[in-house]
């Protein structure tokens, strides 16, 4: 599945999305979807683990103070709170941050982290998505996923160096 993968989505920079019905690349887009390939950690090819880890690099095309955007700010698409076009959501980050650290880069991954507990920390609330430029709560102020991520990357990634989160 995995050489089927890289096969069918890999472009020789990044994983891209296909439409479902056609099959075509969509071109406007610069989706953080397209790394979720991360979470494969070591099991990715060096080549491909190393571009992944590279476009994830904090300030740089997808990591805000706040956390990774769903959609690179700097795109045609992004949304602040265009739901998947846009906002910091909770478990694409855990999901970013945990095959971050199985791909070997204990250290982005704990950047990562910090940033979201330390976005979750001076919220108002553990809302449902995070502006990705602002860190304002948006939509559902009150949700579980929110502060389930929270505890999971405090707890995992802070423990050990509390004076990383800024309280």
């Amino acid at each position: 599945m995995l050489a089927r993968m890289i096969k069918k989505l890999w472009n020789g920079k990044q994983f891209v999305s296909r439409q479902a019905f056609t099959g075509n690349v969509t071109e406007n887009s610069d989706s953080l979807l397209n790394f979720m390939p991360i979470m494969l950690g070591q099991r990715l090819p060096t080549e491909i683990r190393d571009r992944l880890i590279e476009a994830l690099q904090p300030d740089g095309r997808f990591v805000t103070p706040f956390g990774p955007a769903m959609e690179n700010p700097k795109s045609p698409l992004y949304m602040p709170n265009g739901y998947w076009h846009g906002p910091v959501w909770p478990g694409p980050t855990l999901q970013i941050v945990d095959g971050l650290r199985r791909a070997g880069a204990d250290e982005l991954a704990s950047e990562i982290a910090q940033r979201y507990c330390n976005l979750c920390v001076h919220a108002d609330a553990f809302a449902e998505n995070f502006n990705a430029l602002t860190g304002e709560p948006q939509c559902d102020p009150e949700n579980v996923w929110t502060a389930s991520v929270f505890l999971v990357l405090a707890h995992a990634y802070l423990k050990d160096s509390p004076a990383r989160m800024r309280i």
